[in-house]
């Protein structure tokens, strides 16, 4: 998680990935959506750099950029998106853990018929502890 006080290399030598000079060339190397989720972190991450360098934030704001996973689920109903919702929350509940949702009515595969669409935002389980049961 990146927030929005400068990083700070002494403490956490990680915090600097996104900040480093115009020389430092990416590698890409592994899945797209990969190469996808590290670009987007480094353009947040700097949008929120740039913002904090050329405005001074409310004394109660602050800007968090952070790698979360969004699942989607769609149905050509608000009862069928979020029964997809529930049936994949369902499944995964011993893998991950929902944090938000959002429901939306969007523009369908077919021009003038809509969908719905269940956003959840997911983050993996922790880890049941060793010889024991996560409850």
């Amino acid at each position: 998680m990146v927030h929005t006080t400068p990083p700070d290399p002494d403490r956490d030598p990680f915090s600097c990935r996104g900040f480093l000079a115009d020389e430092t060339q990416l590698v890409r190397e592994g899945p797209d959506f990969a190469y996808d989720l590290v670009a987007s972190l480094d353009t947040a991450t700097r949008a929120a750099m740039d913002l904090m360098g050329l405005h001074a934030l409310a004394p109660g704001a602050d800007i968090t950029v952070s790698a979360r996973t969004s699942v989607v689920c769609a149905g050509t109903t608000p009862a069928d998106a979020l029964q997809a919702a529930a049936d994949f929350t369902r499944a995964t509940a011993n893998r991950l853990t929902p944090s938000s949702l959002t429901l939306t009515r969007t523009s369908g595969p077919v021009e003038g018929l809509g969908e719905w669409r269940a956003v959840m935002i997911v983050t993996a389980a922790p880890a049941a502890p060793a010889g024991g049961v996560r409850r």
